[in-house]
């Protein structure tokens, strides 16, 4: 995820995420992170999410330009869960988190991302043999795709899907 100053000097964070179904993605850091900060005073962020093992013809991904923000208090018991089914159970510790890991003293909040626009990575071109690359823009309403059971020019991309 890429944010900014409001002057516009960029950073980006690699995260962990989890989406649901409005194509929200929503992650967790320190409040103290840089990215977290930034985001404090503004809001645009960008996104770009693939597989960091595929070359050539089978690169594929997608790219979000949105607004990020910290979630609500409320809002995260239905955020929660999301974590548990895809994080938790699979990579990260099995502990079940609460709110309150979340909120008042505690050094972590849960942000999440709102996307605007979206493009996925289209067929590859080429000019004088040099890789050429397109994106195919999607309506940002929605469910974001499974890549892993897209297919484009009649061949599935992507075996793992991101989401």
């Amino acid at each position: 995820m890429a944010t900014a100053t409001k002057s516009g000097h960029p950073w980006i964070s690699p995260l962990f995420y989890v989406h649901d179904q409005h194509n929200r993605l929503y992650w967790y850091s320190r409040k103290t992170a840089r990215h977290s900060k930034l985001l404090m005073c503004n809001h645009k962020v960008a996104v770009t999410i693939f597989d960091s093992h595929a070359v050539g013809d089978a690169v594929d991904g997608l790219y979000i330009q949105g607004r990020a923000r910290e979630v609500s208090p409320k809002e995260l018991k239905n955020v929660l869960p999301l974590y548990t089914k895809k994080l938790y159970a699979k990579i990260l510790d099995k502990t079940k988190h609460n709110p309150s890991d979340f909120m008042k003293e505690s050094p972590l909040r849960m942000y999440v991302a709102i996307p605007e626009k979206l493009w996925l990575v289209g067929p590859a071109g080429s000019y004088k043999g040099k890789y050429l690359d397109t994106r195919i823009a999607m309506k940002s309403e929605g469910l974001l795709p499974d890549l892993g059971q897209r297919k484009i020019d009649g061949r599935l991309r992507l075996e793992r899907g991101f989401f």
